[in-house]
């Protein structure tokens, strides 16, 4: 699957844009299918996923339809592919799966990376926190926004295997199979 010039153009968009549009408009909400927008995502960084020699593995079914903000969702999305490969410096695996449940849909990227240390796991989230060495530490604020605008949130844990999981829970209405 290739990009158009205008999805690519969509990725690209900086840091301050995608603040920006979450904050200044309330989400566009309709269905769509998530195994299509994870697609885009991974195509979209096909490139960095190759530098860095990650594996990608999907589990999401083809029927798995959201009732929610697409651009909004595949920003957040793009920003913990984007963390994963960070995580990964010169190989693993990305395993990103979908699945429902009684209280709605939930969303998972994990990584073989090093996981996260656990005195951190509350401070991820944080507008000014960052365990980079350059960027501000906005990108897991803009997921936690973007899923709390469509009545979700967003947890991370580390994996018993190793790496780290970051999981987007979206309530029942957010989460509607297209019928």
């Amino acid at each position: 699957m290739r990009f158009s010039n205008e999805r690519s153009s969509i990725m690209s968009t900086n840091l301050d844009d995608l603040i920006n549009l979450s904050s200044k408009r309330p989400p566009l909400f309709q269905d769509w299918h998530v195994l299509q927008l994870v697609e885009e995502v991974c195509d979209a960084l096909q490139s960095r996923l190759g530098a860095h020699n990650i594996e990608v593995e999907l589990d999401i079914p083809e029927s798995t339809a959201i009732w929610g903000d697409a651009a909004m969702i595949r920003h957040a999305l793009f920003n913990l592919v984007l963390n994963a490969i960070d995580a990964m410096p010169a190989t693993g695996q990305l395993q990103i799966t979908s699945w429902s449940g009684p209280c709605g849909l939930e969303l998972e990227v994990a990584d073989s990376g090093a996981g996260i240390e656990t005195n951190n796991c509350s401070q991820l989230f944080d507008a000014t926190y960052t365990t980079k060495g350059e960027g501000r530490g906005q990108g897991l604020t803009l997921v936690k926004k973007v899923v709390g605008l469509h009545g979700g949130q967003v947890s991370v844990s580390n994996c018993p295997q190793g790496g780290a999981a970051f999981t987007i829970h979206l309530p029942r209405q957010a989460a509607q199979a297209a019928a």
